[in-house]
């Protein structure tokens, strides 16, 4: 786990910034004019793109919006479950153009349930903005017997993977217990390589390859009905928030060095809470925070966001952000002190039906009001010390910087030691020099740093790399 760097506390204190501020949020439009908004996504550049549950894909171009995809008449949103409902970007976008979906089809595989389709398209060759709807390969199909819990999400993880995110193919209570049913695609996260194999192979790292009792392309299992996971751009771990059946709300939570093969617990646990011990004898992992389940109109339905890594607010830097969907409550979650346990901060109730959250290329986060169609930008009214500000502008330049530039330091300084940590204080890179200059790690993605030099008070590094 992460390590205390037990000095940022005497840093914070010299610089009379409570450790503890506390983002504060607020919200600003961004776009509106959107038909039930599921899903946002960038493409690696300073694009946003809103998916829009009945099968249309719009792209937010220099604050111009016009339309991406348009594959309506292939998409099932007969029900309030269903329709298109994720969309993820290749790494290489920029070079091959592919993309990914995940949507209900026309096909019906059950009482009330419209298949399952994950499926790569591609951009035209000579326009950005506009996708070619004929260029669907389909990868995998996933048969749903009930109209709820399709899951929805898709998703790159910083291991170059596709990641998709499963419910437990509906009705109520997991009725089949197929989230605990190993030879079930059903309530799991799958992790495939869209990079080999036709259409797709198996990652030689995925915890069930040669297994017999389990299928390969699971990940994780019990989950319920994923609606919305994330990977942290910083550290590469996985947030799910995981909608509870009528007791429980949850966030899960994976390590980025983790090997996959977590059970999260449904149906033999709600949360904490066990709910049906028929077949239950599996270790299961925890959720790092639930919420109980009052029913509408109060606090019923999770949907799960992204930690913020972005450059604007650095008291919000490192919160996961979530809501109810029901409620439009806020709540972040973040490692309070690196590794002392979880804290969360409950934000007022607001009116917003959250159905997704999107994060920007350059880290801002965003989300979707499914009752408006207004896209929302997530900003932070918490105050920030000033005085951090002014000593980084005058200590050390250029500020923002690269990952990788040199850094200056006021030559009337004298050091020999530079620490950087994160905001929580994790200890990220050391060295000893005795020039007045140092090379930033090329390791650091986006976002805002503490450099102690010498045991002066601690300054602020801003890293920029587009």
């Amino acid at each position: 786990m992460k390590h205390l760097y037990t000095g940022i506390i005497i840093f914070l204190s010299l610089l009379n910034l409570n450790a503890q501020t506390l983002p504060d949020l607020d919200f600003e439009i961004f776009k509106t004019g959107f038909n039930s908004p599921v899903s946002i996504a960038n493409a690696g550049d300073d694009r946003l793109f809103i998916v829009e549950q009945g099968g249309i894909i719009k792209v937010i171009d220099n604050g111009n919006t016009s339309t991406f995809l348009n594959i309506s008449s292939i998409v099932n949103d007969g029900q309030s479950e269903q329709g298109l409902l994720g969309l993820a970007f290749h790494p290489n976008y920029a070079t091959n153009g592919y993309f990914y979906i995940h949507y209900n089809n026309n096909t019906s595989t059950g009482s009330t349930g419209k298949q399952t389709s994950i499926s790569r398209f591609s951009v035209e060759q000579f326009n950005p903005n506009i996708a070619d709807p004929s260029s669907e390969l389909v990868l995998l199909t996933i048969d749903q017997p009930y109209w709820n819990h399709n899951g929805g999400c898709i998703d790159f993880g910083p291991d170059g993977y596709l990641y998709i995110g499963m419910g437990d193919g509906g009705s109520s209570g997991d009725p089949q217990n197929y989230s605990q049913n190993t030879q079930s695609m059903l309530g799991k996260m799958l992790r495939i390589d869209v990079d080999n194999g036709n259409p797709y192979s198996i990652p030689s790292d995925n915890p069930f390859v040669g297994s017999i009792n389990t299928l390969e392309e699971i990940w994780a299992i019990g989950l319920r009905n994923p609606w919305r996971f994330s990977f942290d751009k910083q550290t590469g771990d996985m947030w799910i928030g995981d909608v509870g059946q009528n007791a429980w709300e949850e966030i899960n939570f994976q390590d980025a060095n983790s090997s996959g093969g977590e059970n999260y617990g449904w149906r033999c646990y709600e949360g904490f809470a066990p709910f049906n011990s028929s077949g239950c004898n599996s270790s299961y992992v925890d959720p790092v925070q639930v919420y109980e389940n009052n029913g509408w109109p109060n606090d019923c339905s999770v949907t799960g966001g992204y930690v913020y890594r972005g450059t604007q607010f650095p008291n919000f830097v490192g919160h996961y952000v979530f809501t109810d969907y029901c409620t439009g409550k806020f709540f972040t979650i973040y490692d309070n002190l690196g590794g002392a346990g979880w804290t969360t901060t409950t934000q007022e109730d607001t009116q917003y039906g959250v159905s997704t959250f999107g994060e920007g290329n350059d880290g801002e986060l965003y989300f979707a009001d499914i009752n408006t169609g207004i896209i929302y930008h997530i900003i932070d009214n918490s105050p920030v010390a000033s005085n951090i500000l002014e000593i980084s502008k005058t200590e050390f330049y250029p500020n923002p910087t690269k990952a990788g530039n040199m850094v200056q330091i006021n030559n009337n300084i004298n050091f020999s030691e530079i620490t950087i940590t994160s905001l929580n204080g994790q200890v990220l890179y050391k060295c000893v020099t005795t020039e007045n200059a140092f090379q930033i790690p090329a390791n650091l993605s986006d976002g805002i740093y503490f450099i102690q030099v010498n045991g002066l008070n601690p300054n602020t590094l801003v890293i920029q790399n587009d």
